[in-house]
């Protein structure tokens, strides 16, 4: 409905003004459901003009706007290549990309893939781990490629952000149980280059295994 994405574009307006209040450099874009009754293309029209409006008045404050694929809470914006398109569409120099390691896994995706796809417009990765039919595991507790999501940023020269989101999902967790070993904070800037370092080998991505449950799927 008109209606709801008008109160989408405000509800935008606030958070950008929040944002600004707090000093955040970013928000993050999600970009909708395809209803019953409604074509894909018509969707994607609508979360594009949305996403153009937010993006022209996040500017005004400053803001980057993050477009995030949600495979496992959309049948609209799903993949990597999903959120590199919709953010080409629009041609808003402040737009640009995330992904959720959750969600890269939820496709049957390598994480490592994901990080050269979207290259220097990949601005904020979300961590978690798998395991099994385990989610939102910490970084490390599962059967995720760390050392492939840790070497695939050095190589594209990565200076976003590395932000643990876990936990959520189960009750009774706490800051302190959700972070994986060596963990310090949920949310550290990554520095993709460090003085004296010497250069890193490239490393063939890995792919998951397959994880049953995905209907969304494409």
């Amino acid at each position: 409905m008109a209606e709801e994405r008008e109160a989408t574009v405000e509800h935008y307006r606030a958070i950008d003004e929040l944002c600004a209040e707090r000093g955040a450099g970013a928000v993050v874009y999600l970009p909708g459901w395809v209803v019953f009754g409604t074509r894909r293309r018509k969707a994607w029209a609508w979360s594009r003009e949305c996403l153009a409006r937010v993006a022209d008045n996040a500017a005004q404050y400053g803001l980057t706007v993050l477009v995030e694929p949600l495979a496992e809470n959309s049948n609209l914006c799903e993949s990597g290549e999903d959120a590199m398109e919709l953010m080409e569409d629009i041609t808003r120099p402040n737009v640009k990309v995330m992904f959720d390691c959750g969600h890269v896994r939820y496709r049957r995706e390598s994480l490592t893939d994901q990080v050269h796809l979207m290259g220097a417009d990949l601005h904020r990765i979300h961590s978690a781990d798998t395991r099994g039919t385990q989610t939102r595991l910490p970084t490390g507790l599962g059967d995720e490629d760390r050392e492939g999501l840790v070497d695939a940023p050095l190589d594209t020269g990565f200076d976003g952000h590395l932000t643990a989101e876990t936990g959520f999902t189960a009750a009774g967790s706490t800051p302190t149980t959700t972070r994986g070993p060596g963990s310090r904070s949920s949310n550290r800037r990554w520095h993709a280059s460090a003085p004296n370092a010497p250069p890193r080998p490239r490393r063939r991505p890995s792919h998951p295994e397959p994880r049953p449950g995905n209907p969304n799927g494409r």
